[in-house]
């Protein structure tokens, strides 16, 4: 092989091995599997598109338009179960089962825990699926999904609801024989009771009988 088709052989499948990383980096979705065409899945107004790359080049934090995560999954998820199964059915996933659920940061979690965790998103009565009511998704809370970022949660929670003082203002007529919020453990993180996919738990009834629940607002 001369020198210049081996330099054109060795662009070529640099450039293949470019844009297939971009492609699964960026979207790491199936959508040419069930949608023939970009345009035809676009509301008219839409710039005109016609591949699904690129899609959060404007669709992302700081981007144009608003972010895809939302917008996806609700029209998806109108008809479909929530499974594991239900997430590979767009979602490529690596060779542990993990699947990208950032574009930006290339964040992944665990395929089949990925989906319980989303499931409660679409659940009545779950703290997460009133912050999606609210318009967040999980990016917004979210950056690596490992079990360490735990800790993290609560300053994410005050960041947005406020301290204990501020708490403890907002649940002073709570129908409770004591202030919820009204704690004498000042280092007391929120995830202590609340829990964004799980069940609410009360942390004072190992010593106090106050009957704290947590019972979801149904914003119609």
């Amino acid at each position: 092989m001369s020198l210049y088709k081996y330099r054109l052989t060795l662009i070529a499948a640099v450039v293949l091995f470019v844009c297939s990383w971009g492609y699964a980096a960026e979207i790491g979705f199936r959508c040419k599997d069930c949608h023939e065409s970009v345009s035809k899945i676009l509301p008219k107004e839409h710039v005109k598109k016609t591949a699904f790359e690129g899609c959060f080049d404007c669709h992302a934090d700081g981007g144009k338009g608003p972010k895809l995560g939302g917008k996806i999954h609700n029209v998806h998820f109108a008809q479909m179960e929530i499974v594991k199964d239900t997430c590979l059915s767009c979602h490529v996933a690596d060779s542990e089962g993990n699947i990208t659920v950032n574009s930006a940061s290339g964040a992944k979690i665990d395929s089949e825990d990925g989906a319980e965790k989303f499931n409660s998103l679409y659940t009545t009565g779950k703290l997460a699926n009133s912050h999606k009511n609210a318009g967040l998704m999980c990016a917004d809370c979210h950056k690596t999904y490992d079990e360490d970022e735990a800790d993290e949660m609560h300053k994410k929670c005050v960041g947005c609801h406020g301290d204990f003082n501020e708490m403890m203002a907002k649940t002073a007529k709570a129908p409770y024989k004591a202030n919820p919020h009204k704690s004498h453990f000042p280092n007391l993180t929120c995830t202590k009771c609340h829990s964004m996919h799980g069940d609410f738990k009360d942390y004072c009834v190992k010593c106090h009988q106050w009957g704290f629940v947590w019972k979801q607002k149904i914003v119609k």
